[in-house]
């Protein structure tokens, strides 16, 4: 017998590139026939569910490398995702003829999925196509738990029965498995999908950016041996992460200023796709920054943490979502000149446009002029306390006097776009949405029952 609450039924999301075989699975586990295809450009164009047998649902999808209509792909994906609990997404690979291509591919999906809202235990992995290749399950297991840690792993054939494809995805896919609700909204989204098309200017400046970052993050490594002390290395690595964080936004600015992106108009959803894919770069190096500041977060207990660019303290008296501004300044009070953002609460850090390096120096022990910790105004009552810069409470030190606590809950996450695109993409993909569901209705969910599965 069925579920009888739809979001009690095992749903079990197919994602992977064009011509992987996501349709041949649903063929093998409905007896439908007639929906794969064998060519590279014409495929699954939409979203479509099946309930296959004892109530389990899986869910075809597009594929999210297609060369036209990548966005519009790419929401129908969505959708499925959030139409309802997912309980397994099943990525898709065809197998190459060297395991590690098959690998890469994987791993590709993998990294745009695990660092946003995907938790790892969601993820399990088919490799079709095996008939075409001389290596068994055996040989690439080992490779994508090390590299991906992921050991849910089945293969698939021309000549695999139905009967062993449905034992293998119930073992991978169901048994043992929660559902999660997902929820993807626009930022997420563009994290997850890729929907740019292919660009040599784009790609070429792009890369100097990622490249840019990459230099940034290995002189990091060296400057901060130059402060051997764990009070100064603890102070560093905070600041170091506030400074990046500016840096990141600057790129964005700086890589769509020159392509000529608006962010607005017909070309906005490509314009968007180009800036994410490299903000999606940039942002692994931000967190593994952020992986390394929060060594001295983990156990931290106190209430009272300081603003990584003036060393302002502050306490969190109300809940705070994401970022904010030190003291609470307008935005019109926020200065965007280069060398001030440069100069931290304790250390300079610059990089030089010239030698394409970083430089960190040391400023010495900053006298504070303000005694009050419990409100917004300094002892000045002409002067309000802050710099008006971002902060956010995840990533502030915490601050050897009064002790208290950490809210885990708090992570800034960062934008695939720049602020002011990201209200245009917000609204686009909202209609792109509601559009969807509107298509989606008239989608026929095909229903093949099957006895019910023994283990």
């Amino acid at each position: 017998m069925a579920a009888s609450n739809i979001d009690d039924q095992p749903y079990i999301i197919l994602l992977g590139d064009v011509g992987t075989g996501k349709s041949t699975i649903v063929e093998k586990l409905t007896g439908e026939t007639g929906r794969s295809s064998d060519s590279e450009l014409v495929g699954t164009e939409a979203s479509e569910c099946f309930e296959i047998f004892n109530g389990v649902i899986i869910c075809d999808t597009p594929g999210t490398n297609a060369l036209t209509n990548r966005f519009g792909h790419s929401i129908h994906v969505a959708h499925a995702m959030n139409s309802r609990p997912v309980r397994c997404i099943l990525i898709v690979s065809k197998a190459d003829t060297r395991i590690s291509n098959t690998v890469k591919n994987v791993g590709e999906y993998v990294e745009r999925l695990m660092p946003t809202y995907f938790p790892e235990e969601l993820i399990s992995v088919c490799i079709t196509h095996m008939d075409t290749v001389k290596w068994e399950r055996k040989d690439i297991l080992p490779h994508l738990a090390e590299q991906l840690e992921i050991t849910s792993v089945f293969c698939s054939s021309l000549t695999t029965t139905d009967e062993n494809l449905k034992h293998d995805l119930f073992e991978n896919c169901v048994f043992g498995k929660k559902a999660f609700n997902l929820n993807i909204e626009a930022n997420a989204f563009l994290k997850v999908f890729n929907i740019s098309n292919t660009s040599k200017k784009v790609y070429r400046l792009a890369k100097a950016e990622i490249e840019r970052f990459d230099k940034m993050s290995l002189d990091f490594e060296k400057e901060k041996k130059k402060f051997p002390s764990e009070a100064d290395q603890k102070d560093l690595i905070f600041e170091f992460q506030a400074w990046l964080n500016e840096e990141y936004v600057k790129a964005q600015k700086r890589f769509s200023e020159k392509n000529q992106f608006t962010l607005y108009g017909p070309n906005m959803v490509t314009e968007a796709g180009h800036v994410a894919n490299m903000s999606n770069q940039l942002g692994k190096l931000v967190r593994l920054v952020r992986s390394k500041a929060e060594k001295y977060l983990n156990g931290a207990k106190t209430a009272f943490r300081s603003c990584p660019h003036c060393g302002e303290v502050w306490t969190k008296v109300e809940g705070c979502a994401g970022s904010t501004t030190c003291g609470r300044r307008p935005k019109k009070n926020k200065s965007d000149n280069v060398n001030v953002s440069d100069v931290m609460a304790n250390f300079v850090i610059q990089w030089d446009t010239k030698l394409e390096r970083l430089r960190i120096t040391k400023r010495g022990t900053k006298v504070r002029q303000r005694e009050s910790r419990s409100g917004r105004q300094s002892a000045d009552q002409e002067q309000p306390a802050g710099c008006g810069k971002t902060i956010a409470w995840k990533e502030m030190k915490p601050c050897e006097f009064p002790e208290a606590l950490m809210d885990r809950e708090n992570l800034l996450e960062t934008q695939a776009l720049p602020e002011e695109g990201q209200a245009n993409f917000q609204n686009k993909y909202e209609q792109a949405m509601e559009a969807g569901n509107k298509c989606l209705q008239c989608i026929t969910v095909t229903i093949q029952y099957y006895p019910l599965y023994q283990a």
